[in-house]
């Protein structure tokens, strides 16, 4: 019994070692090499710790966002991130362990699903399951549910939509591609069908119509095809703004005996940077 409770209390409850043990797992039951298992595992253990760090950092710039905000507009906001949420989750609520194992369990559940119904779509967007697991969980766990409850409520919400999704959104799929070898597994489809919805009421008909994809911006402006430096044009702007609307005495007690303008600009990039070390996990 003392192993046992050593493993469910010091490796159970980490996140990134359960992640790693997941992928192990689906590695050994592929019959990969030796070498593969351990580098698939590895990879994916400093895969998460990155991504960990990486919701840290942005934790800690929204944070101070959170701060200066509510000062310069006199009102609580909130910021609809899922990467701030993810970190929260982990690092504030202790939910790590309880996200990794409902992203196993979606997975598991989604291929449940594909085998014994006529739905047969495995949702392979692997940051998306991971942001609904967290979702789930983070829900479930302010609704009250706990442990294994808290992690099946999660499997099952999750892998109805991790089924669902790639389901409604295929007769546009299949349009687009001619055929049925691939769909479109992300969780924000619903708002990909009300687009295709407009612009098929909407759009140009007919053998000559444009797309956005022929859309060629100017030199100057091409570094807004960058993801990175595309956030950095709206988060700087929207940090600097919201310091001068905060104020200089409340804003300077935030940045100690740096310029607070200067810490403003600094903590937009940390946001930045925090969202690249984040995807790279």
């Amino acid at each position: 019994m003392g192993v046992i409770n050593f493993i469910i209390e010091n490796i159970l409850t980490q996140a990134s070692i359960t992640i790693a043990l997941i992928a192990m797992l689906g590695l050994l039951l592929q019959k990969k090499s030796a070498g593969q298992v351990i580098s698939g595992t590895l990879k994916t253990l400093l895969g998460f710790q990155v991504l960990s760090a990486g919701s840290s950092i942005i934790v800690g710039s929204l944070t101070y966002f959170g701060k200066i905000f509510t000062e310069g507009f006199h009102m609580q906001g909130i910021i609809p991130s899922i990467e701030s949420i993810n970190g929260q989750a982990m690092n504030d609520l202790g939910l790590g362990r309880d996200i990794a194992l409902t992203f196993l369990a979606i997975f598991v559940f989604n291929i449940i699903l594909a085998r014994f119904t006529k739905w047969k779509y495995i949702f392979l967007t692997g940051q998306a399951i991971l942001w609904m697991a967290t979702m789930t969980t983070v829900f479930g766990y302010f609704a009250g549910l706990r442990g294994i409850v808290l992690i099946l409520v999660g499997d099952f919400i999750g892998a109805c939509f991790a089924i669902a999704m790639p389901a409604v959104a295929q007769p546009i799929i299949r349009k687009i591609t001619g055929s049925n070898d691939i769909a479109l597994g992300h969780f924000c489809t619903i708002g990909y069908l009300f687009e295709a919805g407009v612009a098929k009421l909407f759009g140009e008909k007919g053998e000559n119509k444009k797309s956005i994809e022929d859309i060629k911006l100017p030199t100057h402006f091409e570094f807004l095809q960058d993801t990175y430096l595309s956030v950095m044009v709206v988060m700087v702007p929207l940090y600097i703004i919201t310091v001068l609307f905060a104020g200089e005495p409340f804003a300077s007690e935030l940045s100690g005996d740096q310029n607070y303008i200067m810490f403003a600009f600094l903590q937009a990039i940390q946001f930045v940077v925090g969202v690249y070390v984040l995807l790279a996990g």
